[in-house]
């Protein structure tokens, strides 16, 4: 989108989108439901980036906390309200209407970009795609994600799979250094990492986004097999997580427009945090409900001061031009 624009991508991102949900109500098998997620995945990740990108191009810097705000609220709201409403619906009318609804909303998000998003007009660099970076970086992204994965469970740490699967990912780490060295568009440019904003976000994000999407997958899990909670309510159970996001996220975003300084929000967000992750440490399965959904209120709260935050720093740190590549370098880090 740097080179080319956000619009046209993002247009295409829904319409992937939508395209691999209509792939998930026709599949027959695993193999073709996986199939449509990879083709959502690949919509939903120009989705996420331009969304974020498109705001800070018709946003200037100083006002973009109230903005940025807005946006983590939503992605709050949908982070619970995606999974309860899909629990509801596997529970009730079936699986395959999780992706049903996605066409109609796809298609009113296609018609309100195409009709009422006017970003401004930038001179267009059409320059080589970085190809090669891309697929070294699924690679060393798959090798990472199998290594966690099998490590200790499916296969010993000491195993042939294992070993060669890191020394498969360091080899790839070093490949895509050297290539993005000598890339004319580098997918993720190097000089990023000379920014001391930017390497302290790219650590800070992932801290942060363990700790969220730990406790987003684990609990309605927990809620349902502890407390014996249907597929829905545990969702249901998820709501003061969301509730104290959406309401710490737009506050947040409200006074760094306001004040014009966004440093103490992280570092106050991290605090809270890891006081809500050392309170759900404390609970047994005697524990009420009512105090394990206060503990995630406050996990909420944590989230809700520091994750929208720290796009905002990576965003405000580079010019105008790599703000697109900058902000996917950010969500990438964070989403792995």
């Amino acid at each position: 989108s740097d080179m080319y624009g956000r619009k046209p991508l993002l247009l295409v991102a829904i319409s992937l989108f939508v395209l691999g949900s209509i792939v998930g109500i026709v599949a027959q098998d695993m193999t073709m439901l996986i199939i449509s997620r990879v083709i959502q995945g690949v919509g939903g990740g120009g989705l996420m980036i331009l969304s974020q990108t498109a705001v800070a191009d018709v946003i200037p810097a100083r006002e973009r906390g109230k903005y940025t705000g807005i946006m983590g609220a939503v992605f709050a709201f949908s982070s619970v309200a995606g999974p309860l409403l899909g629990g509801w619906l596997t529970e009730g009318p079936g699986w395959r209407w999780a992706f049903i609804l996605n066409i109609p909303l796809g298609i009113m998000a296609f018609v309100g970009v195409w009709a009422l998003l006017h970003l401004p007009k930038k001179p267009k660099t059409h320059g080589k795609t970085d190809y090669a970076g891309m697929a070294v970086l699924t690679l060393v992204t798959a090798a990472i994600t199998l290594i966690a994965t099998w490590g200790g469970t499916t296969y010993e740490w000491a195993s042939a799979q294992i070993i060669g699967l890191i020394a498969a990912a360091i080899i790839g780490i070093l490949g895509f250094i050297a290539i993005e060295k000598r890339a004319a568009e580098p997918i993720i440019p190097l000089q990023f990492f000379k920014d001391k904003n930017f390497v302290l976000v790219t650590i800070a994000a992932p801290l942060i986004a363990i700790a969220m999407f730990g406790a987003m997958a684990y609990l309605p899990t927990y809620f349902q097999m502890a407390v014996g909670a249907s597929a829905s309510v545990a969702g249901l159970y998820m709501t003061p997580m969301m509730a104290a996001m959406l309401i710490t996220s737009i506050i947040a975003g409200a006074l760094v427009t306001k004040t014009g300084k966004y440093k103490a929000f992280p570092i106050i967000g991290s605090g809270v945090l890891a006081v809500g992750l050392a309170l759900l440490s404390t609970i047994t399965v005697d524990s009420p409900v009512y105090l394990i959904c206060l503990y995630i209120a406050t996990i909420g709260v944590g989230l809700g001061l520091s994750m929208q935050i720290l796009t905002l720093i990576v965003q405000n740190t580079f010019a105008h031009k790599y703000v697109g590549t900058a902000t996917a370098a950010n969500n990438y880090f964070r989403q792995v």
